[in-house]
């Protein structure tokens, strides 16, 4: 008998220790660099010990508020991604930035790697759940590794739109006359870098394009073009003529330092207006 109690009193011991550390301790500064790694850290922790409620409630902030039904709908995709052999997560943070409240966090997550975003809320740090799309974005090859960039305050504007017909290149591959425009595009890095950009036009119906996931629209259609911009800095700016009216555009940055790159997202645009991301924050 005394056997079993002490069984009992064991597991109850090295569970509750094994509960609290799903959970981060608060710091008194808990902006600070340090807290953000114990919050990630007990995100982590809590999603191999498959402690998924705790992830949606305790460390997720949605762009839009939840129903108690689409909280639990949250949850119950976690556990089928634990039934597809998704945990345990091994993860590795490579770099982060933090500017004011948003956090950008550059991680290998099992050879997958990517950029999360993490936002600063509440007095705390939170997993930033957007309300449409993915919370980051993936990383190609090594990129960003040894040039950790961020992209802020993207910015794109119709100008020249006068209604005069010249020959592009359409997302279906044929070069014919169309209505075209001139794009200007702005943004600022967070470090002083070379910069270029890569576009091209996108294929389907712009609320479709939307509602998905960009970077599925990107792979199968030719005629990328990159166009460098000369100089050194952390404001960017290009104009880029020969834009198809009512044709959906996608585009991603780059910054160079050397032969050190890093990339942003996918953005797009549609009649100048930028259209994608669609997140209130890290835009």
């Amino acid at each position: 008998m005394k056997m079993v109690k002490k069984s009992i009193i064991y597991f109850l011991i090295i569970g509750a220790l094994f509960f609290s550390s799903c959970k981060s301790e608060s710091n008194t500064d808990n902006k600070t660099e340090e807290n953000l790694r114990a919050r990630i850290d007990g995100y982590y922790k809590c999603l191999n010990a498959r402690k998924f409620d705790l992830v949606v409630r305790e460390y997720q902030w949605c762009e839009e508020k939840r129903s108690e039904e689409e909280i639990k709908e949250e949850i119950r995709y976690y556990r089928e991604e634990t039934l597809l052999g998704f945990y345990p997560y091994e993860y590795k943070i490579e770099n982060i930035k933090i500017i004011d409240d948003v956090a950008y966090v550059f991680v290998d997550e099992m050879g997958a790697r990517w950029v999360d975003i993490w936002i600063f809320k509440n007095n705390n740090w939170y997993y930033y759940v957007p309300r449409y799309g993915e919370n980051g974005w993936p990383l190609e090859d090594d990129t960003c590794k040894d040039l950790p960039v961020v992209f802020l305050n993207v910015k794109t504007e119709m100008i020249d739109s006068s209604s005069k017909l010249a020959k592009v290149d359409t997302a279906k591959g044929n070069n014919s006359e169309k209505k075209v425009y001139s794009v200007r595009i702005n943004w600022e890095t967070d470090e002083e870098v070379e910069s270029e950009i890569t576009y091209r036009p996108l294929v389907g119906d712009p609320e479709t394009i939307v509602r998905h996931e960009p970077r599925s629209y990107f792979a199968d259609i030719p005629r990328e073009k990159t166009i460098s911009i000369p100089g050194v800095g952390r404001y960017h700016e290009i104009v880029i003529e020969g834009i198809e009216e009512g044709q959906t555009y996608g585009f991603v940055l780059w910054a160079k330092i050397g032969d050190k790159r890093c990339h942003s997202e996918d953005f797009h645009f549609l009649n100048g207006e930028l259209t994608w991301p669609l997140r209130e924050y890290a835009r």
